[in-house]
């Protein structure tokens, strides 16, 4: 900064009356011309009795030992003042930038806690699509809460109710959900959460692949769980009871399943008559869609557990739909259940 400063803007400066741009503007200039605080005069304002308080003799010992150099100490003690108040105003301006910039992380933060709120109050069953691709299934009255950064935390809250995941995988992001407490942690698979806050209890079931259950109550403590397909984890806060038990299998019989793999399958293999639904190696992913579209529901099914299976027989239309879901659960060793109009086939 080579432009001089008119004195005037520098007491301005060090009485600390300056604006945020012209405090910054004096500060560098002065740090660049230290000699422009000999221009200062510190006693300019002091009363004739501040500055002729001492007694004469004492005055005279004062001016006998005054040196030659006693400008230059003045001086010194004048730099140093106009020092620390160059400093002081230094530190208020850092502290303004820092508020200023606390209230701006404080506004991102609050953004970065918005929530988005899921609640069924119908009367059938709610499809919900995640950001991360995974699904989910609410029944009615449940309720479900996650983050507007979900795709990077992978976290669901089931606030009340039940709801069924069919969880994207992930290996590098495992999906977690909480509910009352308890954390049930997958990477990829499909398993129902139910959460019971009349009577403080939480169900995990297993449809496929692995899920490790952990409490994360401080007031709550249990041993970690880990499931396998077709297992429960039934956990009751009210008693501290944590057990785990194996679903039981439905049974029925009609209707064979090939489930050797062919090179082709095609899928005009299902032949609609007035009576029944006649079935020569048709894929089963085929007849359930058909299924869907006949009875009104909805079947959710993993894709690995029958991308192989064909079915051979008949369907009589006299059979009802649970009929006919017994029957290719329990030919092909799979489990079912329903709730209102979806039907969901596990291993």
């Amino acid at each position: 900064m080579d432009k001089s400063i008119d004195i005037e803007k520098i007491e301005k400066f060090l009485a600390n009356e300056c604006s945020y741009v012209e405090a910054e503007e004096i500060a560098a200039y002065l740090k660049a011309h230290i000699e422009e605080l000999d221009r200062l005069d510190v006693f300019g304002d002091a009363g004739e009795k501040e500055i002729t308080v001492l007694s004469p003799a004492l005055k005279h010992r004062i001016y006998n030992k005054i040196s030659p150099n006693n400008t230059r100490r003045i001086s010194i003690w004048k730099r140093a003042l106009a020092a620390a108040c160059i400093i002081a105003a230094m530190l208020g301006i850092f502290f303004t930038y820092n508020s200023n910039n606390k209230s701006t992380d404080k506004e991102e933060q609050s953004y970065a806690v918005l929530l988005k709120n899921i609640a069924n109050k119908g009367t059938d069953t709610m499809l919900v699509l995640l950001p991360d691709g995974s699904k989910l299934i609410l029944d009615p009255m449940a309720a479900i809460t996650y983050q507007n950064d979900f795709a990077s935390i992978r976290s669901v809250h089931l606030d009340s109710g039940n709801a069924y995941f069919i969880v994207a995988r992930d290996t590098l992001r495992p999906f977690n959900v909480f509910a009352n407490g308890i954390k049930t942690t997958a990477l990829g698979t499909e398993f129902w959460v139910e959460n019971d806050l009349s009577v403080s209890s939480i169900k995990v079931k297993l449809a496929s692949g692995k899920v490790a259950v952990v409490s994360t109550d401080k007031k709550f403590t249990m041993d970690s769980v880990y499931l396998k397909p077709s297992q429960e984890c039934w956990i009751d806060k009210r008693t501290g009871h944590v057990k785990v038990v194996e679903q039981k299998m439905k049974t029925a019989k009609t209707i064979t399943i090939d489930k050797e793999e062919k090179a082709e399958q095609p899928d005009n293999t299902v032949l609609w008559t007035n009576n029944n639904l006649q079935l020569s190696k048709a894929k089963l992913d085929n007849v359930l869609r058909k299924l869907e579209n006949r009875y009104n529901v909805t079947i959710v099914v993993d894709q690995q557990i029958i991308n192989r299976a064909t079915i051979t027989g008949k369907i009589l239309y006299s059979d009802s739909l649970d009929v006919i879901i017994k029957s290719i659960c329990d030919i092909n060793n799979l489990n079912y259940e329903k709730r209102n109009d979806t039907i969901f086939m596990t291993k």
